[in-house]
């Protein structure tokens, strides 16, 4: 067994150790962001989460439903002896639930398009003030 006098020798790899890199090989690079801030009321920031809020829940509640209406649709298209109340659900309620989705998507489709209005002019009064102050 080889005897080694140096503490070091003992850790060191054996071969030629030329054109390899050890340890780290991140390299760090500065990067810069400029954000633009706009001037908002606490009324128009309220106004902008109610509508975020609202496209939300639509959205949430339209698809559940929409869920319900088509799982109702799937279980009466296959069982083979459809029930009094299936046939209920199917005829009445189903379509009625279909109904309720889409004016709730219609209603997340104008809420969404409200914000993008507000968001929009409050975009245009903040240049408009920004390049006259």
């Amino acid at each position: 067994m080889p005897e080694y006098t140096d503490e070091t020798a003992a850790i060191q790899p054996s071969g030629s150790n030329e054109g390899v890199t050890q340890g780290a090989t991140i390299i760090p690079t500065y990067a810069q962001r400029f954000m633009t801030s706009y001037a908002v009321t606490d009324h128009e920031l309220d106004t902008l989460s109610l509508a975020n809020t609202g496209a939300v829940f639509c959205w949430s509640v339209a698809t559940f439903l929409l869920g319900v209406a088509s799982s109702i649709w799937i279980g009466v298209a296959l069982v083979s002896p459809i029930s009094e109340t299936a046939k209920l659900l199917s005829a009445i309620l189903a379509p009625v639930l279909a109904v309720l989705a889409v004016a709730l998507i219609a209603a997340a489709v104008v809420l969404r398009k409200y914000r993008k209005t507000q968001v929009d002019r409050i975009k245009a009064q903040s240049g408009a003030s920004a390049a006259s102050g």
